[in-house]
């Protein structure tokens, strides 16, 4: 069981074929179309944990259920910023990774690709603030005076 902190309360999430059966089908964007959700075939989904807050949520709320049936998904929404949203990101990947252990490799496989998603934003991150220019810009309202 992986667990992260909103700063208020402690969230457990448990990733189980209770879950799986939930979220199945599940609609989701991937920014370009509508898809639904397939759980068994994780490496389509994963990289869109990081892209896609709402799905995330989704699927951190339906982790969490069963350990915090007090708790509401407004609850857990409001939360979910900055700080908060990486770790939930990151106990819930770490769950669904602990769920696929299996001797074919798969959660290696997995952790691979959590890896590559992690480096291609940070590339991309680095890009930007790269080509960013270094002196602030002068406003029109400057210009012209």
């Amino acid at each position: 069981m992986q667990t992260f902190s909103d700063g208020k309360q402690i969230w457990s999430l448990r990733w189980t074929v209770g879950v799986c059966r939930r979220v199945d089908g599940l609609k989701y964007f991937d920014g370009q179309q509508d898809k639904r959700l397939n759980v068994g075939i994780v490496e389509e989904w994963l990289p869109m944990l990081f892209a896609n807050p709402v799905l995330l949520s989704d699927l951190v709320f339906a982790a969490a259920t069963l350990q915090h049936p007090d708790r509401s998904k407004d609850s857990l929404d409001d939360v979910l910023c900055g700080p908060v949203l990486e770790d939930a990101r990151e106990a819930l990947i770490e769950e669904i990774i602990n769920f696929t252990q299996s001797r074919s490799g798969r959660a290696d496989m997995l952790r691979q690709l959590k890896k590559a998603v992690v480096d291609q934003m940070e590339q991309a991150v680095a890009e930007v603030v790269a080509a960013m220019p270094t002196e602030s810009p002068v406003s029109g309202v400057e210009k012209s005076e």
